[in-house]
């Protein structure tokens, strides 16, 4: 029951914080891309702009980071489990990109 309310808590906070962080890290151009419904806008804008096929219009958006590839949702989930996890009971203001090397 406590990592549920510890998930809820972290949900509710990445709502507000976590839209005004991207916002202020994606003028920077600090974004990196993660497998959402936002891929797949941005797939069929570059397939419908360039001409391109899907799945080059995919491999262009993964080459855009180091590791080649896009982060997979479950991934950031993992980061915050372990951010509401008493395991990271010393942890304070830091900040965690799961960006697949882009801010590297």
């Amino acid at each position: 029951m406590a990592i549920k309310r510890r998930t809820a808590v972290v949900t509710g906070a990445s709502r507000g914080i976590g839209r005004a962080i991207a916002i202020a890290l994606a003028r920077q151009q600090y974004a990196g891309w993660t497998e959402t419904e936002m891929v797949a806008a941005a797939v069929d804008n570059i397939t419908r702009a360039t001409g391109r096929t899907p799945e080059e219009a995919r491999r262009a958006l993964e080459q855009m980071n180091p590791m080649g590839r896009l982060v997979q949702p479950e991934e950031v989930a993992e980061l915050c489990l372990f951010l509401a996890s008493d395991a990271a009971a010393a942890v304070t203001g830091a900040a965690y990109p799961v960006d697949a090397g882009e801010t590297l």
